[in-house]
């Protein structure tokens, strides 16, 4: 952000002052009072009320308190002063001023320079139709709300890493501070240790153990718990991958079992339904022959049927056509006797081998033949 050289006077100089030494710094509708090392607006007499412009560029205002004493106001320009957060224009976000207020300028202040700046004003003044000399456009505008709301989301989630990292730095601190104070302890007991040794003759007893002796001997027996730890860690990592490797086998031979199970199934399945397939075109080409024997029978017994009949009517009349007497109808011999005796049974028989050969069904069983 740009460092700003702002005048900052050692007293507080107020608009009222101002304006009551220089009259002629307002008119009926506007105020104009820039560089005069303003800090506040304070409330003036009801004449001023009325403006509907006020200019106040190039001054140390903070926070713009005492302006919604204009309730005409419609422009405003409050340029290089010293606002630096959102919180200095709420008093623009309230009426009259939001309805109001048609054309303002924030330029030059340190918060013209934070994120997103434009359209954070456009949505905290629905209606500016100026903004630092430049036309609020309609995109502008209808793209300010969707802008704010993203900032404020990333805000959101910047602010939770903050609060945790600082939470995480004061544990990280304290921890910190309880080692070290543990180990101030353990150099003491090591001095402590050491002193005690050389009382039993093990050191040189002339001389008492210094500081730096006791936190040698510290440092030492930590590296002897680091180097037991990584061995324990060594032997812990290469077991580890001894059952991971014994594992992986035997996960693989399973699978491997698994697979030739299932391509010996598949080919039991494909093999049985070979054979099925195959019986099911014998038993059709054995039908078919079947059919084919059962026609040419059928066929047969209709013509001695049909020869039958006619060998019958041949015997019932005269050659004239007339019917022959009933003496005449005798058999001549024994076989013409045993014809004429079997042809009903003959006829029975030759319609049911003509019936069945029609309907597909089985010969039936009886003494006919």
């Amino acid at each position: 952000m740009p460092q700003f050289e702002v005048a900052s006077p050692s007293r507080e100089v107020k608009l009222s002052q101002i304006l009551s030494q220089c009259p002629n710094l307002f008119t009926e509708k506007k105020i104009s009072a820039a560089e005069k090392q303003i800090t506040s607006i304070d409330h003036l007499p009801g004449r001023y009320h009325q403006a509907q412009a006020v200019y106040l560029s190039r001054n140390s205002l903070a926070d713009l308190a005492g302006l919604d004493q204009f309730y005409r106001l419609q422009a405003f320009s409050v340029s290089d002063n010293i606002l630096g957060s959102w919180q200095a224009l709420a008093v623009l976000t309230r009426r009259p001023l939001c309805d109001s207020l048609q054309a303002a300028s924030f330029d030059g202040n340190p918060l013209s320079f934070l994120p997103n700046y434009r359209a954070q004003v456009v949505c905290r003044l629905p209606g500016l139709q100026m903004l630092d000399g430049k036309a609020v456009s309609l995109a502008e505008r209808e793209t300010a709300q969707g802008v704010v709301q993203h900032e404020g989301a990333m805000l959101a989630v910047m602010l939770s890493s903050a609060c945790l990292c600082h939470k995480l730095g004061r544990a990280v601190q304290m921890e910190r501070d309880r080692i070290c104070s543990a180990l101030r302890r353990e150099a003491v007991r090591m001095r402590h240790r050491l002193i005690q040794e050389r009382k039993h003759g093990k050191r040189e007893p002339s001389v008492m153990p210094s500081w730096t002796e006791a936190f040698v001997e510290v440092m030492r027996a930590q590296q002897m718990t680091i180097a037991k730890l990584l061995g324990g860690f060594e032997v812990a990592k290469c077991r580890a991958e001894a059952h991971a490797a014994k594992l992986f086998g035997a996960l693989t031979d399973g699978r491997r079992e698994s697979m030739d199970a299932t391509i010996h199934d598949a080919q039991f399945y494909s093999e049985r339904e070979a054979i099925v397939q195959e019986m099911q075109r014998g038993l059709s080409r054995m039908a078919d022959v079947c059919a084919e024997a059962l026609d040419t029978q059928a066929s047969g017994l209709n013509q001695q049927i049909q020869e039958l009949q006619e060998g019958l009517a041949e015997a019932m009349h005269m050659p004239d056509g007339s019917p022959k007497p009933l003496g005449l109808l005798q058999p001549t011999s024994a076989s013409q006797a045993a014809d004429v005796a079997s042809l009903p049974q003959r006829e029975a028989a030759g319609s049911a081998l003509v019936e069945w050969s029609r309907g597909g069904g089985i010969v039936p069983q009886s003494g006919a033949s």
